[in-house]
């Protein structure tokens, strides 16, 4: 099994604490009763939006 190439990251300051935060709100967001009763759209619909996000980043949108 290879190293995790970005583990180094986690020593820099506040980076672990983020990481879990950042954790605790997706488990949050995973108990929700939207994503539970309409992953699938909800799914579609985050797909949808992080391509218009990143066409706009792009500079096409």
């Amino acid at each position: 099994m290879t190293a995790d190439p970005l583990a180094p990251l986690l020593a820099l300051a506040d980076v672990a604490p983020a990481v879990d935060r950042a954790r605790e709100r997706v488990d949050q967001a995973l108990r929700h009763r939207a994503l539970r009763r309409h992953g699938g759209q909800v799914a579609a619909e985050i797909s949808l939006r992080s391509a218009v996000a990143s066409a706009a980043l792009e500079g096409y949108v």
